[in-house]
């Protein structure tokens, strides 16, 4: 089995976030600064490295108060770590998170406008929404996402 992801390839990880149940400020409070996110156990997860570039992505219906899209753009700060029991000495266990420092963008990239670009339309997070953390960009994609917020 060929993986499809690899260091070669990889552009940027997506983390999604789905603000159901939050209301805008408190959602922005919780993700303006460094935080460990959720991911999968997989292989995925086991490429991250700290430094590497990180979209974080709000998922949701078009009418949430929170628009979905690109809503900050960072690093990893951190590669995955398993959360290990409370007094444990055992090993790692629980589910793996990874620390992020990703700053939110003044103004969300729509999910509209993603869409529209043609060098961003058929990337992960549109094709299949439903994909669990980590997600990804491959390089064109991430160098396309780069200048669409270098033109806002």
């Amino acid at each position: 089995m060929t993986l499809r992801i690899s260091r070669a390839n990889l552009g940027a990880w997506v983390i999604k976030a789905n603000p159901a149940a939050r209301d805008p400020q408190r959602f922005a409070a919780e993700h303006a600064s460094v935080a460990d996110r959720c991911v999968a156990a997989n292989y995925r997860s086991a490429l991250i490295q700290a430094g590497d570039p990180v979209v974080l992505w709000v998922s949701g219906p078009e009418r949430d108060p929170l628009q979905p899209g690109v809503w900050g753009v960072g690093r990893v700060v951190a590669p995955v770590a398993r959360a290990r029991a409370s007094g444990s000495d055992g090993p790692a266990s629980g589910t793996p998170k990874v620390t992020l420092d990703v700053p939110l963008l003044e103004a969300p990239v729509p999910r509209a406008l993603l869409r529209a670009t043609a060098a961003l339309a058929g990337c992960e997070v549109l094709r299949q929404p439903q994909m669990g953390n980590p997600g990804w960009l491959d390089g064109a994609e991430w160098a396309a996402l780069q200048e669409l917020l270098a033109s806002r």
